[in-house]
């Protein structure tokens, strides 16, 4: 156990279970390098625990998982800044700082998971597909976590759709069954959206950045699913990124909107009531970005978070 900025820090499991976090906080997983994007999350699950009485308050991890990384480069010059995190975490109104070792996370005498993936964390042909293994180890992390912390409720951010999505599978299959809380995505003054990854951007790639958030707006501004799919390629080619993905699709699965569906009109969406998504991936020089919205309209790309 660790004290840094006044905060203790909890590092073994024996640690977290003497705390009486269990069943009694909210829970914010995260892998450091924190932004004002995971500060958001912080203090939205703060004030859900005030809300709810939850004794232990709101408990941020701070874990790199090694399982959900496909490529070892982007492993391996991820930040580390454990001190800095807990200082903006506890300034965001986290009570309790988990950082565990992997040892801890998954020991060799571990059973193996129980979790059955998804199809829509197997078959959309989206991160499951130019991240191979990631949603895997994803599901594998979240369920060690969720079975080591539990807690009555855990804040996933929207950015990562999939995710948020599949963190709702996991969740249903784990003995405390958290509800997972979305948190709004939050982006720079233009349109970007915050990411750990953004720091590895130099001025071009900066530039270029922008294209990704600009072709969501292009898609939102589209008369149909068909026209939307056309005008974020065009435009997300035409500022030189590498597009891996450019799509629509139902919100609740991910699952395509089919031919005879291409050319619903945005007023008419609303007859659909799981909704659609709008979700963009593409690299922008050495570095992966994406990002995704709520089609025909998102509030989050006309509120920038910064200016």
């Amino acid at each position: 156990m660790q004290a840094l900025c006044s905060m203790v820090i909890l590092e073994t499991t024996q640690q977290l279970k003497q705390t009486g976090v269990l069943r009694a906080c909210t829970f914010v997983p995260t892998m450091g390098s924190l932004h004002e994007g995971h500060l958001c999350l912080i203090q939205q699950a703060s004030a859900l625990a005030k809300e709810h009485d939850l004794e232990a308050g709101c408990v941020v991890s701070i874990f790199v998982n090694p399982a959900q990384f496909d490529e070892k480069d982007d492993f391996d010059r991820y930040p580390r800044l454990l001190e800095a995190d807990a200082e903006l975490a506890m300034q965001a109104g986290a009570s309790i700082i988990y950082a565990p070792a992997v040892s801890a996370v998954y020991p060799e005498n571990a059973l193996p998971s129980s979790i059955t993936l998804p199809t829509l964390a197997t078959d959309p042909g989206l991160e499951d597909r130019y991240r191979p293994g990631h949603l895997q180890g994803v599901a594998r992390v979240l369920e060690r976590l969720f079975n080591l912390v539990e807690p009555c409720f855990a804040i996933f951010g929207e950015k990562d759709w999939q995710q948020l999505l599949l963190a709702q599978a996991v969740a249903a299959q784990c003995p405390s069954n958290p509800t997972i809380v979305p948190g709004s995505t939050i982006r720079e003054s233009d349109g970007l959206a915050m990411s750990s990854r953004n720091k590895h951007l130099d001025q071009t790639a900066r530039t270029q950045a922008g294209s990704l958030s600009a072709a969501l707006r292009h898609a939102c501004n589209a008369p149909s699913v068909f026209k939307a799919h056309a005008a974020m390629l065009e435009h997300m080619q035409s500022a030189g990124v590498k597009v891996e993905y450019a799509t629509i699709r139902h919100a609740h699965d991910l699952s395509q909107v089919p031919r005879d569906l291409q050319a619903t009109q945005a007023n008419d969406a609303a007859a659909y009531p799981h909704g659609f998504r709008v979700l963009v991936a593409a690299r922008v020089g050495t570095t992966r970005l994406i990002d995704n919205a709520a089609w025909p309209s998102d509030p989050s790309l006309t509120k920038p978070r910064r200016s």
